[in-house]
């Protein structure tokens, strides 16, 4: 969050307090969201690799990729591409 708050030139309290009156959902909360739908995409259109896909949505590591994605939907991105 501190990085697109850096990009818009305000604090990142300040960016939850407008995404959070904006949405009624936390900043966090929202950025996770949009990298889930996305990260689902990518699994469904693309022959990219779980790894490629981990880069592409800001996850560094295939592993925390994984683990977020099984924490959010109950299944690997494995499970969920086949």
């Amino acid at each position: 969050m501190s990085d697109f708050a850096k990009c818009l030139n305000v604090s990142p309290n300040y960016l939850n307090r407008c995404v959070q009156r904006t949405t009624g959902k936390s900043a966090h909360d929202l950025l996770n969201e949009t990298m889930l739908l996305e990260s689902k995409a990518l699994l469904k259109q693309s022959a990219l690799s779980i790894s490629e896909i981990a880069y592409k949505v800001g996850k560094k590591d295939p592993s925390d990729f994984s683990r977020f994605f099984k924490a959010q939907t109950g299944m690997t991105p494995k499970e969920y591409r086949e």
